[in-house]
């Protein structure tokens, strides 16, 4: 099922903006999370309503996502992968 990984941004009005790129591993993500940034990507920016919707299991399965990245305002990065309970936080 896993093709895709996301990244998205937390806005102040609640909403995230992600993208959705290829599959990749979290060890392969690591240089994106270290920078705070996604890899170059030409399709177009999704709008999540809320975090709850961003990580809704629904949202792994319509777009095949393994892995899915959030940039929070605080600085804190959180990482969930599809099927797993819990989440990674990482911080620089």
């Amino acid at each position: 099922m896993a093709e895709t990984t996301t990244f998205g941004y937390e806005n102040e009005d609640g909403k995230i903006y992600y993208i959705i790129s290829s599959d990749m591993s979290l060890d392969d993500a690591q240089s994106y999370l270290i920078l705070r940034a996604t890899p170059i990507h030409p399709d177009k920016l999704i709008i999540s309503n809320s975090i709850t919707e961003y990580f809704d299991e629904n949202n792994f399965s319509k777009e095949k996502s393994s892995l899915r990245i959030l940039y929070m305002l605080d600085g804190t990065t959180k990482c969930r992968r599809w099927g797993y309970v819990g989440e990674f936080i990482f911080k620089v």
